[in-house]
């Protein structure tokens, strides 16, 4: 059997129980495609060769196109806040992937839900909290140690708030806190901001604005008056106090609808929440997020020339599942 010729891979596939424990083997490589200039081609394409190399490894080292599929990492999201508050309305609007109201849940912790969604060959974990709304530091100890654990490594955060509830914004601070460790996009999202009155926007507006500036030690910079980025913070001598990837946004993930009023509100700033989300990440985790999002065909269509700027840069990572998109005209012409 081969190894793998991974040059950053520290373990070899010698053996079918430890092929490529963490990445899939690089030795078959698809490398016959041609990129179309139209973004369906482009989706399809990337979409369409998880399941090429999965058929070329299985025969190669003689295993099932499952086994090959389960090697791919999962990747994690976590996206947390009260229940009933739209966080699966929330996820299909920026995936484009399905999450039942009341899922099945296919793993328990102490303090969290993870419900595990195999989409296109692809196994996505979201994570919830359990009953955050009456939780102290006690529990956001415990998540922690839980997510330490089980090697949870969230490709980004969402905590969403709403009109319907409201949690301890200490909880929530420290919560944000703790992960802006890891090095993620931090989003601080208020709900379905059309169901409520002018002040109870405004309290949960300010509720966001408390918990975020002191997460990033400073103030926001304004994108609109439901828009607000949270950057890197440097003191007088341009020295980096606190790195940056945080957002506060108001959203709401499907249209608002309300005949008797002759209400018609559109979908609002789910496609600027994936901007920011895709500009803060980079590398393979770039190309997760592409993968994540494929099945959002409205939003990649609208950001076809910046997936092509970046295709070199997912091709590198995807590399790593056996993937090479093979190029026979520039990327930008």
């Amino acid at each position: 059997m081969t190894s793998c010729t991974h040059e950053d891979n520290e373990t070899s596939c010698t053996e079918c129980e430890t092929f490529c424990s963490n990445n899939w083997c690089c030795e078959t490589l698809v490398n016959s495609v041609q990129i179309q200039n139209t973004p369906m081609n482009l989706v399809d394409t990337i979409q369409s060769l998880v399941d090429k190399i999965a058929l070329t490894n299985a025969e190669t080292y003689k295993l099932a196109p499952s086994v090959i599929i389960n090697q791919v990492p999962p990747v994690d999201i976590l996206i947390f806040g009260r229940s009933g508050i739209g966080k699966s309305v929330l996820i299909k609007a920026m995936t484009g992937i399905q999450i039942p109201s009341s899922p099945d849940i296919d793993h328990v912790t102490q303090t969290m839900n993870c419900t595990i969604v195999t989409h296109d060959k692809l196994k996505f974990r979201f994570w919830d909290t359990k009953g955050i709304d009456k939780w102290d530091d006690f529990d956001v100890e415990n998540m922690f140690n839980e997510i330490n654990e089980k090697k949870i490594l969230p490709l980004f955060v969402i905590y969403c708030a709403s009109f319907n509830g409201r949690v301890q914004s200490k909880v929530v601070t420290k919560i944000l806190l703790n992960f802006k460790e890891y090095n993620v996009p931090i989003a601080y999202v208020i709900t379905n901001i059309y169901a409520g009155d002018d002040s109870q926007f405004d309290g949960q507006r300010t509720g966001g604005f408390n918990v975020m500036n002191d997460v990033f030690l400073a103030k926001p910079k304004k994108i609109s008056e439901y828009y607000y980025e949270y950057g890197a913070l440097y003191n007088t001598d341009g020295e980096l106090i606190c790195d940056g990837k945080g957002i506060m946004i108001c959203v709401n993930s499907q249209p608002y609808i309300k005949r008797l009023d002759n209400i018609n509100h559109p979908q609002l700033n789910v496609n600027e929440l994936l901007d920011f989300i895709g500009r803060h990440l980079n590398g393979e985790n770039f190309a997760k997020f592409v993968i994540l999002t494929l099945n959002n065909r409205s939003y990649w269509k609208r950001k076809y020339d910046y997936v092509l700027s970046r295709l070199h840069e997912i091709c590198n990572y995807l590399y790593k599942y056996g993937i090479k998109l093979a190029q026979k005209r520039p990327l930008v012409e």
